[in-house]
């Protein structure tokens, strides 16, 4: 940064950038993944036990005649969605009872749950049962790959990485901190952000505190570490609808293997720091299957009716967006299942469900279709009843905050960029985007052809998420379901469809080549070994805002400026139709690292109470005023602001702050590896004390 760029002999402004390429072959990746398991062995091993043990434990406890209906390895999918709903009720119910969770509780907590586990494993069932059962089928084995590498390439582009990237980690890191330091949920966000509620939604970030007490990794890996971890256990969730909808495991692998491999994503979740997303959409297939299939039954089962309560009510607390998902499926699901019940057409649901719609004509036949559906809507209320129940404390903080208010009321205007597809990025460019979206449209296709179930109810689904979404139709509770979100979370329908058609293919080229079915084999294995690379680099390392050096500016930070520092951080108002302002870079995240205040909230802020009626509007003149700092209004306000540094981190050195240098009321204090703080003196500023 010291040097000279020189064209010709002639001095210029600027710096020789030059980027590194290398090649990252089987060997590399290899290696690594043997030395990052090696070094990190007893976190690798806590997740493990963190995602499976509770949920394992009560699954036992209160489902045991499930087995008849799962096998060995859907009883474990079922554990994790299990696990991942009961560790955010917990949290829930503690924070209810007084209770302050540490490092001791959750050890006790986790050492509880592996008792009643082994409890039950020792009254007769034994591993090896479960590994015979579940090994019988060739499926599992490749399904075991496809998760692996799925993991493999979540984890290894980011294991260097200091915080987790994008914009949306800070305040995911944030919350969890707020979390392990209040031993429970926080009430407001304070002392790190002025806002005094906290209304956000905590399941995933419930679990990273819980891992952070178990392992001793910091908040911000922890939260990096988990997201990655439930991002990579998405393929397990899909793999679980598609078999329990379509009563087929190949179709459930070749949906695992384009949600884990092939599509962009969930995987580029990790780019914008999206982790609750991709913990809501762990949650959502596993139990809109549970619900479908206890509509669907014969007999009226509570046991199954509890355990999807217990699933739902996690989603939840994981995920609002996602919640909406789940109504809105089961709504049209609802819709369809009546209306050919009643009018005795097309026959939508054969063979995969338990119910088939017939031609009937008696009115004994009308009746009982009547009462089907009765006793459906009897259920879903019960399954609606029963989650509501488990998370009415937090339905209560909902109800007094203006969290809810704001999602619904607030205008939406059709140019705002919260809907635009610009967002996407370079998610727009991957290689598999074209080839999945037109296997998709033939999978609709097809399935809309062979007048299969799935086919309509996903491609209905989707359209009505579209058409709530969709700013233009200015909807009521169109703030509620973000259009991007949605975008990105197509690839649950798009891989269930194109999985059909896989299957649908596969069955039909057995009927003449009995050797389809090792071919399909080692098709798929070949496709998720080939897709390895590409994986990788779909990880951004520029979206990371703090670098190494910046982590020293941070320890400066905290010995050489006061406790009561407040510093200007370079922003930009993302949306001003919605007064919607992130930060540019490292600065964002000093109260973290530092407990100094910014000017810059974390991104939740618009669903939360502040403190100052005015915040708000000052929160976005303050980013305009940051783009020109050294004029006498941008002065003015700073310092009405009690602003007393400006911070200008390594990911935004290559903006233009020159002028700062030479301004009298600027002073330089610390100037690192790019890093840059100023300290503000107003004096000589007109209406100065």
């Amino acid at each position: 940064a010291e040097g000279q760029m020189y064209i010709q002999g002639e001095p210029q402004d600027g710096d020789l950038a030059f980027r590194a390429y290398y090649t990252y072959g089987p060997g590399e990746i290899l290696q690594d993944a043997y030395f990052g398991i090696k070094s990190h062995i007893v976190p690798v091993l806590l997740m493990i036990l963190l995602c499976l043990l509770p949920g394992y434990a009560l699954l036992q406890s209160v489902g045991p005649d499930l087995s008849p209906h799962f096998d060995p390895p859907q009883r474990l999918i079922l554990a994790l969605g299990l696990s991942l709903a009961l560790i955010p009720l917990l949290l829930l119910l503690c924070t209810l009872l007084g209770l302050k969770l540490g490092k001791a509780q959750a050890t006790g907590i986790l050492a509880g749950f592996g008792a009643i586990s082994l409890v039950h494993i020792s009254k007769g069932r034994r591993w090896g049962s479960l590994l015979k059962a579940g090994g019988m089928d060739p499926v599992y084995p490749l399904l075991l790959l496809i998760v692996l590498l799925s993991l493999l390439v979540r984890f290894l582009p980011v294991l260097g990485f200091p915080v987790p990237p994008g914009s949306d980690s800070y305040h995911h890191a944030l919350i969890t901190r707020l979390i392990i330091e209040k031993g429970g949920i926080p009430d407001s966000y304070e002392p790190y952000a002025p806002l005094s509620s906290f209304t956000y939604h905590f399941g995933f970030h419930s679990l990273v505190a819980l891992f952070h007490w178990l392992s001793g990794v910091d908040a911000a890996r922890s939260v990096l570490i988990m997201g990655q971890l439930l991002n990579g256990l998405i393929p397990l969730s899909i793999f679980f609808f598609a078999v329990r909808l379509t009563k087929s495991k190949i179709v459930g692998l070749f949906s695992a293997l384009i949600t884990g491999l092939l599509s962009v994503f969930p995987a580029y979740y990790v780019n914008w720091g999206r982790f609750t997303q991709g913990a809501g959409l762990v949650l959502l297939p596993i139990v809109l299957a549970l619900t479908i299939e206890c509509l669907e039954r014969e007999k009226r089962d509570v046991r199954a009716l509890i355990m999807t309560s217990i699933i739902l009510s996690g989603l939840c607390l994981t995920h609002y967006r996602i919640l909406i998902f789940y109504l809105a499926f089961m709504a049209v699901y609802l819709i369809i299942t009546a209306w050919f019940m009643l009018r005795h057409r097309w026959s939508i649901l054969p063979r995969t469900l338990s119910i088939s719609i017939r031609a009937l004509d008696s009115s004994d036949a009308h009746r009982q279709e009547r009462s089907h559906i009765s006793e459906s809507l009897g259920r879903l209320l019960v399954i609606g009843a029963l989650s509501a129940l488990l998370v009415s404390p937090w339905i209560w903080r909902l109800s007094h905050s203006p969290t809810l208010g704001k999602l619904t009321r607030a205008p939406i205007r059709s140019e705002t960029i919260l809907f635009s597809l610009d967002r996407l990025g370079n998610a727009c460019c991957f290689y598999s985007n074209l080839p999945l979206l037109a296997l998709y449209g033939l999978g609709a296709l097809w399935g809309l052809w062979k007048r299969e179930h799935l086919s309509p109810l996903l491609l209905l689904w989707v359209g009505f998420l579209l058409i709530l979404s969709n700013p233009w139709f200015k909807l009521p509770g169109a703030r509620l379901t973000d259009f991007i979100t949605i975008i990105t979370s197509l690839f649950f329908p798009a891989s269930i469809t194109i999985g059909s058609l896989g299957g649908r293919l596969l069955e039909t080229l057995e009927k003449g080549f009995p050797q389809a079915r090792l071919l399909v084999g080692l098709l798929i294995v070949a496709l998720a070994l080939g897709s390895v690379g590409k994986m990788i680099a779909i990880v951004e390392p520029e979206s990371v805002y703090v670098q190494e050096a910046d982590k020293s500016a941070m320890a400066w930070i905290r010995e050489n400026t006061p406790s009561e520092a407040k510093f200007l951080i370079p922003s930009l108002i993302y949306d001003r139709a919605v007064s919607l302002v992130m930060g540019r870079g490292a600065g964002y995240w000093i109260p973290f690292f530092t407990g100094r205040r910014t000017t810059v909230p974390p991104l939740t802020y618009l669903g939360e109470r502040p403190v100052q009626k005015d915040y708000i509007a000052r929160v976005v003149a303050l980013a305009d005023a940051s783009h020109k700092p050294t004029t006498k209004e941008s002065l003015r306000l700073f310092r009405e602001s009690d602003v007393s540094y400006f911070y200008i981190g390594k990911r935004c050195a290559a903006l233009d702050f020159g002028d700062l240098i030479d301004d009298p009321h600027y002073q330089l204090v610390y100037d690192r590896y790019g890093v840059r703080i100023f300290e503000l003196h107003y004096q000589g500023l007109r209406g100065s004390p």
